[in-house]
């Protein structure tokens, strides 16, 4: 028999005597890209994810595939290979257990968990625990018909049906001695703490209609456990209560084993909510979802409110932490204990920065750690399809700011900031750059002739079929920016004379400019020079 089965429909493939694990769906995911990784990668490409984890990348060819030897070609073709398996085996098989602990929680194969979203898993998961207690799963039509439609708080952006988390306005400026406290798993806990689920919101028992969501008309069952409660205040509780520890005192064998399955059920956890809340779910609850956000509103303010009444000054909050100035010990200690106590939820220190740079503009700041190493939120920070001489400018500026200690250091940092941006100026006046640093890059996510907006790194793609060069789907095409025609040109085609210095100075400030606003710095685009004077309007 033919040792592969595959799936025109799905574009899947399936191993006879075996399984097919398909790595790229795995590092694709959102949750797992996430919770597991920490977004470490942007691109799902191989030679993205394998850098980011291993440190470790593709053979860079300087031809294309079709110029190799045949002895270059297996020896590219053996390090994709490679880089696969250690992406696999990555930290003892982290990987591995990762898949086995999620597809037994979840009650999935293990070929299906790898190729589907969270959504999915999550779905099964619930339906298991139906089908547990014999309880009849509910139509969407039947929760909608009963629990109802109507919101009762006004959204922030179009896309949404009612109120999300609160985002407290940012003091703008240079803050040192900065703590960062974060609710753990804040919307689970709630869901877990409030008894939050779609049998138990607006239940039908009168003595229940006291007890009310905060700042909204539901109210919450108090005589029996919901499904949504119950099932994640024990993911929830058997990750912090007992996994956690035993992953935390393991020996170096058991290691892995503990860290795979504690990550497994932080992954399952922070994405419940998501998937609660999202309309296309078949157990989605339009109250319990909006109970939930206002719930966890509710626990933001109240902490601001304790913040205030010990003389904590609090810089910034977005949806479940908050960003508070020079906190001492013993105030972190107490409001840790007084969530406990009082919001049922807990709180803990997420982060300690050495300063944090607020912009005027919420989810965007730069923290610095003692160590040195830079937190940048809702900035351009450093993509893989951005320019190499870009890259290497912006990263210059990071290393800047990490060896910032006092707001003396700050007056050389602004000089040096400047430098870096004149210098990339006059070398692009001057043509220094050659065309790999000034190449853009993206992917063809689909077959050339299925596209039907013919963006720039398709018109760059179809001059070099037009020359015949081979394209197809999932290659990387390399262009840049250039005065003449479409302002388009494949690596291959250019002339580095060509090249339109205009736009790419463009391009620079505008990588550079989300963190020149948090630092309050301006870049006049026309004069090519920096105005650093605004620099201490607001430190602290």
């Amino acid at each position: 028999p033919t040792p592969i089965k595959y799936n025109e429909r799905k574009k899947e493939a399936d191993l006879v005597f075996g399984i097919h694990i398909d790595l790229y769906k795995w590092y694709s995911n959102p949750a797992i890209k996430a919770s597991v990784y920490g977004n470490a990668y942007r691109d799902d490409t191989l030679g993205s994810v394998s850098e980011a984890i291993l440190n470790e990348g593709k053979i860079v060819l300087e031809q294309q595939i079709y110029e190799l030897t045949t002895d270059s070609l297996a020896e590219y073709c053996l390090q994709d290979a490679m880089l696969t398996l250690k992406l696999f085996t990555y930290n003892d098989y982290l990987p591995f257990y990762l898949m086995l602990f999620l597809s037994r929680i979840c009650r999935l194969p293990l070929t299906d968990l790898v190729r589907s979203r969270v959504s999915s898993w999550i779905r099964n998961l619930f339906f298991y625990f139906h089908r547990r207690k014999g309880i009849l799963i509910p139509n969407p039509e039947e929760i909608s018909q009963l629990k109802g439609t109507k919101t009762h708080t006004q959204p922030i952006s179009q896309d949404k049906k009612f109120k999300g988390g609160m985002v407290i306005e940012p003091v703008a400026g240079i803050h040192f001695n900065v703590t960062v406290l974060d609710f753990a798993s804040l919307y689970p806990s709630v869901i877990a703490t409030r008894n939050l689920s779609y049998e138990t919101i607006l239940c039908p028992h009168p003595e229940c209609q006291t007890n009310k969501i905060p700042t909204l008309p539901y109210w919450v069952c108090t005589k029996k456990r919901g499904i949504f409660a119950e099932v994640l205040g024990f993911l929830k509780d058997f990750r912090v209560l007992w996994v956690k520890p035993l992953a935390k005192n393991a020996s170096a064998s058991d290691k892995a084993f503990f860290s795979a399955l504690e990550k497994s059920l932080k992954v399952l956890i922070n994405a419940t909510y998501g998937t609660l809340g999202a309309s296309h779910f078949p157990l989605y609850c339009l109250p319990v979802a909006e109970s939930t956000a206002a719930v966890g509103r509710w626990a933001i303010q109240k902490t601001i409110e304790k913040c205030k009444s010990l003389s904590i000054t609090v810089l910034y909050g977005d949806t479940d932490s908050v960003f508070l100035k020079n906190p001492s010990p013993s105030s972190i200690k107490e409001l840790i204990s007084w969530s406990e106590n009082e919001l049922k939820i807990s709180l803990e220190v997420d982060k300690v920065y050495r300063y944090c740079i607020l912009s005027n503009r919420k989810k965007n700041y730069i923290g610095v750690y003692e160590s040195g190493t830079i937190d940048i939120k809702g900035m351009i920070g450093k993509k893989h399809n951005t320019p190499i001489f870009i890259q290497k400018a912006f990263q210059k500026m990071l290393s800047i700011l990490s060896n910032v200690h006092s707001m003396e250091d700050f007056e050389l940092a602004k000089k040096k900031i400047q430098d870096i941006l004149l210098e990339c100026h006059s070398n692009l006046e001057q043509g220094k750059y050659s065309l790999e640093e000034l190449a853009f890059r993206a992917q063809l996510t689909k077959p050339i002739e299925s596209y039907v907006v013919d963006s720039i790194h398709v018109k760059a793609a179809k001059k070099l079929l037009q020359r015949g060069y081979p394209i197809k789907m999932g290659q990387i095409i390399r262009y840049v920016k250039v005065k003449s025609g479409d302002g388009v040109q494949p690596v291959e085609l250019a002339n580095i004379k060509d090249i339109d210095v205009k736009s790419y100075k463009n391009y620079l400030h505008a990588a550079f400019r989300q963190v020149l606003d948090a630092l309050d710095l301006e870049v006049d685009e026309k004069s090519t020079q920096i105005n650093l004077e605004s620099f201490f309007g607001n430190t602290t």
